[in-house]
């Protein structure tokens, strides 16, 4: 339907999910703020969480000279990567149709006990790929009490997973995806990121099963946390006749989640010039 330009109209700054709106379409030289062209996740590689946003610049295509968290230079921001995706191209910095599951939110894993099961990708997809997201929030360690120092601690634990069918019925028995193992000697929180190929590309419902004791001395960090479930979708999205930008960020003092989300971009239309007798390629208008 038709929609009057938010070009001159007053309103918050930042990126957003417009479900069902309209994809932009801009003239001449603008910055605005791209709307959200995938859902953003996050994972962790290491004890660092990434983000990762895929953005829709707008309809055809673009000149971009400039991407900013609000006034300051993405350059001026550490361990951010970026990628212009051209129209009728796929994005090839990360994988980008990836759902997250809202039901996994931190619950507490206890021996024996298991986590779920929780449904990681809706009705009516198919996922090739899952991935789990945990958290030790005190940290894995011991004290030693004859030095001070800290010994290591482990945590044991098994990811499961079950194809189901759109009602949620199982069609199949439980698969072991991995079998895992957090050993540190830290105060710090230690959070894992494990991904998983499946047998057959599907729905699917994934449990996670703690295998040892919970240490619950005073001078023990031993917690483990479910926090995040994924499920990576076969991608057969096609974005079209859209200019898009692909961000990688790394969370950092510098980046917080609400700045996260003001991601600006100074860009110039690309059209066509008739020179009285036929069209040139796009050209910066």
């Amino acid at each position: 339907y038709a929609a009057a330009s938010p070009t001159y109209s007053l309103q918050a700054q930042g990126n957003m999910a417009r479900l069902d709106g309209a994809i932009p379409e801009q003239f001449g030289r603008l910055e605005c703020f791209p709307d959200f062209a995938a859902q953003p996740y996050l994972e962790y590689a290491g004890n660092e969480q990434y983000l990762y946003m895929l953005l829709c610049i707008g309809r055809g295509e673009y000149e971009v000279e400039g991407v900013f968290i609000e006034d300051t230079a993405l350059s001026s921001f550490e361990d951010v990567e970026t990628e212009i995706v051209a129209p009728n191209v796929p994005p090839s910095l990360f994988p980008v149709n990836v759902t997250t599951s809202t039901e996994v939110s931190g619950q507490e894993a206890e021996n024996g006990v298991a986590l779920g099961p929780f449904t990681a990708n809706a009705a009516g997809t198919t996922a090739n790929r899952l991935a789990i997201d945990v958290l030790a929030p005190r940290g894995l360690y011991e004290v030693n009490v004859t030095t001070g120092g800290l010994n290591s601690k482990s945590i044991f634990f098994t990811v499961q997973a079950r194809q189901i069918d759109d009602g949620g019925s199982p069609l199949g028995s439980w698969v072991t995806l991995g079998t895992e193992t957090l050993t540190a000697a830290t105060l710090t929180p230690q959070r894992r990121s494990y991904s998983y190929g499946v047998p057959t590309a599907g729905r699917y419902e994934v449990k996670l099963t703690r295998t040892n004791a919970d240490d619950t001395g005073t001078t023990v960090g031993h917690t483990l946390d479910w926090v995040g479930l994924r499920a990576y979708l076969i991608d057969s999205a096609d974005f079209g006749d859209c200019t898009l930008l692909a961000v990688r960020a790394r969370a950092t003092n510098q980046l917080s989640s609400t700045s996260s989300r003001k991601i600006a971009v100074i860009a110039t239309r690309k059209l066509p010039i008739w020179d009285g007798e036929a069209w040139s390629v796009n050209n910066e208008t």
